[in-house]
Formats: structure tokens, sequence, C-alpha cells
């Protein structure tokens, strides 16, 4: 008779889905470069590892554990990309807020609505991501461009465009992710949720 996996053990297996899923993602449209630590592609791999990571840390317990996990996670995820000058870590800043945004607002308003549908999940967690990551987009241009730092390259228009395909190709990683996982392992709030 075996025993229900210990609650790291189903945090690791909930865990492990959508960053398969965003790696699978990221190689179908960016190939090796997914893997290069020096290429913003190699988000990828940290996105949905941070917002899984989250949700599955929402699912498990309480908002507050799951906000200081996001940022232990956001250091963790500042050290490997070696983003340590001001304007990076604003960047990463704004950026981490809106997936936190994303995934706090699904979990919170739509996830109920899922009922185990891979394509709502998907689907909704990318309108989610593209919608976050273009405001903090809009809101990181400003920041730049009030400093002082301008490129004559980047415009409102391509930097919303980059940041919502992006955000649309995370979101979908996510959600798929959460979906796959909770179909194959079963669902986090139906084990840990029950509050005594």
């Amino acid at each position: 008779m075996s025993s229900a996996p210990s609650k790291p053990a189903q945090f690791f297996l909930h865990l492990i889905v959508p960053v398969i899923c965003g790696l699978v993602l990221g190689f179908l449209f960016f190939g090796t470069e997914v893997f290069d630590t020096h290429s913003d592609k190699c988000q990828f791999l940290a996105v949905p590892l941070i917002a899984s990571a989250f949700y599955f840390l929402l699912a498990f317990g309480d908002s507050r554990n799951a906000f200081a996990g996001l940022i232990v996670l956001y250091f963790i995820n500042s050290l490997l990309t070696g983003s340590t000058t001001a304007i990076f870590i604003v960047r990463d800043v704004l950026y981490l807020v809106g997936l936190a945004v994303a995934v706090y607002g699904y979990s919170t308003y739509f996830h109920k609505s899922a009922h185990g549908n891979y394509l709502y999940t998907a689907v909704t967690m990318s309108g989610l991501c593209a919608l976050t990551q273009i405001i903090a987009s809009i809101i990181q241009l400003g920041i730049v461009r009030a400093a002082g730092f301008t490129s004559p390259i980047t415009t409102v228009v391509s930097l919303a465009s980059y940041s919502a395909f992006h955000g649309t190709m995370y979101g979908f990683a996510i959600g798929s992710g959460i979906t796959i996982s909770d179909k194959i392992f079963g669902a986090i709030e139906s084990q840990t949720n029950q509050k005594s």
C-alpha cells in the first residue's frame, strides 16, 4: 500500500511539468538559445520555474509564504542572470511584479473555472502574462527614458510587441504545465487547502 507523497515531493512533481513545457516551447521557437544564460531566451526556463513555484506555493499554503518564496526566487534568478546594475534590477522587479500579478490573478479569479481544461488555463495565463508584461515594459521604458538612457531603436510599440509575444509564450507554458501536472499528479488544492 503506497502513501501519498510528501508536500515537498508533491511540490517538485508539480513544479517540473511547467518548466518542461517552457523549455519545449522555447526550444521550438528559439532552438538551443533557450539554454544560453547570456540570452534573454533562457527566460523560458526561469519564468515558468518562478511562476509555477509561486502558483504552487499559493496552492500549498498562505499567500504570505508564497510572496516570501517569490522574493527568494527573485534573488536566486538575479544571481544566476547577473542583474546587478540598478537599471536591470528595476527591470527584473517590474517583470517579476507583472508575473506575480498574472499568477495571483489566475489563482484567485480564474482557477476555479478551469475544471482541468487544458486550453482554458493556457489561454488565460497567456493573456494575463502578456497583459502584465506589456504594462511592465511600458513602465520600464518610461523609467529608462526618465533616467536619460534612450535608444533610437526601442519604441513603445516594439517593446510592447516583444513583451506581448514573450508574455504569451510564458503564459502558455505555465498554464499548460499547471493543467498537465494537475492531471498527472492530482490537483494540489484538493490535497492541501483543507484548513483545520
